[in-house]
């Protein structure tokens, strides 16, 4: 078992005890990397997630992809990286669950003080579970856990290549 390719908790029940890792089904390219890896971008990508094995697997694969990551492991923590700067900042991987102040709340915060800044929410629970009572003005995506490095990888390029956003909808 490949134990960088599935990453989230198990989304009838999730809890940090239910991270796990699953290969992706995608087919290597003709050198043997990850068709996943055949994409690139370059910036600061903030991951805010409270399971710490989820910051490390998503932190890995951001900087792999090119980016580099900047960790948070809750809503303060994130909300005072941002602020000190939020122009340094290309996209927010934002978990929905957290202790303290909730995803929905750091997005909201994150829109405030810059609205163009591209958004995806991660969550074990569903879409609607998270986002229909708490509605965040235009978040790009919706990662829901668990999910594949692949999955990921295309959450982050349709986030920040506009082109992709517009056909993904």
């Amino acid at each position: 078992m490949n134990p960088m390719s599935k990453i989230g908790a198990v989304p009838s029940r999730p809890s940090l005890d239910n991270v796990f890792y699953r290969p992706s089904s995608a087919a290597p390219t003709a050198n043997g990397a990850p068709r996943w890896l055949e994409w690139s971008g370059s910036g600061r990508i903030l991951v805010v997630d409270d399971e710490e094995a989820v910051r490390i697997v998503v932190s890995r694969v951001v900087e792999r992809l090119g980016f580099t990551a900047e960790l948070a492991s809750d809503g303060d923590e994130a909300i005072s990286l941002y602020s000190n700067d939020p122009t340094r900042f290309v996209l927010a991987l934002v978990d929905v669950r957290l202790p303290g102040v909730n995803g929905i709340d750091i997005a909201r915060e994150f829109r405030h003080l810059r609205p163009e800044l591209p958004i995806v929410l991660m969550s074990g629970y569903t879409r609607h579970e998270t986002t229909s009572p708490h509605p965040v003005q235009n978040p790009i995506g919706f990662l829901q856990k668990p999910f594949t490095l692949e999955t990921l990888a295309t959450a982050v390029r349709i986030a920040l290549e506009p082109q992709l956003r517009r056909e993904s909808r």
